[in-house]
């Protein structure tokens, strides 16, 4: 948790996490505790209270991955090093998406409404609470990307698990 939390441009308020004990664990609660990091959950068998996670599991697991089992050493390390790397630098710095800024009541209807799509990396330049050292070092990062090049390592390394994980 300590390497992800290093490698966020902003610090942690709370953690809300899925109820299952992959996600769950003492040593979890313990780093969230002597942090003063609010740590909250869903309930059990209510996947809806995780709308916008299960959106994203489905978004950069299901359509990149697939459904099948994968529960080997080797392909665990594939997969940690396409997470990592690739895959989550392409989906921070070239892959926007919409979020919803207001949902209204209109009879029995609910009309929402999006800005528009941005990427993360984009919205986090747009934040005014974080610190200009973090933009300047992700902008100087941004300028360092070829977007072809990340997919063709996406690509690669997406088909070395599914034919490992045969």
């Amino acid at each position: 948790m300590a390497a992800i939390a290093s490698q966020m441009p902003y610090t942690f308020c709370g953690i809300d996490s899925d109820n299952g004990s992959e996600f769950i664990n003492r040593q979890l609660l313990a780093w969230c505790h002597t942090r003063n990091i609010l740590f909250t959950r869903s309930r059990p068998y209510k996947k809806d209270n995780n709308a916008h996670i299960e959106q994203k599991n489905y978004t950069t697991v299901r359509q990149v991955i697939g459904y099948q089992r994968l529960n080997t050493d080797e392909v665990l390390a594939l997969m940690n090093e396409l997470y990592r790397g690739p895959l989550r630098v392409y989906i921070n710095f070239f892959r926007p998406s919409q979020k919803c800024v207001q949902k209204v009541c209109v009879g029995a209807r609910v009309v929402k409404t999006y800005d528009i799509a941005q990427t993360p990396y984009q919205r986090l330049r747009g934040n005014p609470t974080v610190p200009k050292e973090t933009k300047e070092t992700l902008t100087r990062l941004f300028e360092t990307l070829d977007p072809f090049a990340l997919r063709k390592d996406i690509d690669r390394l997406i088909h070395e698990i599914q034919k490992r994980g045969r």
